[in-house]
């Protein structure tokens, strides 16, 4: 297992433009359940630095590069920076439980409760009515 970690700032006219290529690679992921991958995009509340997290496999067959949606987002990544992505990760710890998944929302709520259920079940409630959201 290799993780990464890459911070890049956006030029503020590009940001919207580098949110859609995100999405974009995540739809694929979701349609790929590549085996072993995890990755995570956040932007910063400054609205213009990104931060990616990314665990791979194996780096040297990184299976995120075989996502057409992944070239998009990466080919271009220089033209929308200001400042272009920096590798910056020093592991100070790192943990991991098989059993606790990251849920997928597809529903944007007031108010959610998430109960964690082990072998990757997740129930989330919210304040209209019950219902059950797969994991990822």
């Amino acid at each position: 297992m290799k993780h990464f970690m890459m911070r890049s700032t956006v030029r503020p006219d590009a940001a919207e433009e580098n949110v859609r290529l995100t999405v974009g690679v995540f739809e694929r992921l979701r349609q790929s359940s590549l085996d072993g991958v995890s990755h995570a995009s956040n932007r910063l509340d400054d609205a213009v630095i990104f931060v990616q997290v990314a665990t791979v496999p194996d780096p040297d067959k990184n299976p995120l590069h075989q996502l057409g949606e992944f070239h998009a987002f990466t080919s271009t990544i220089r033209d929308r920076c200001d400042v272009p992505p920096v590798r910056t990760r020093h592991e100070v710890g790192h943990y991991s439980h098989a059993s606790i998944a990251a849920p997928t929302l597809t529903e944007r709520t007031s108010t959610l409760h998430f109960h964690f259920i082990t072998r990757g079940t997740l129930s989330c409630r919210n304040s209209r009515a019950p219902k059950r959201i797969r994991s990822v």
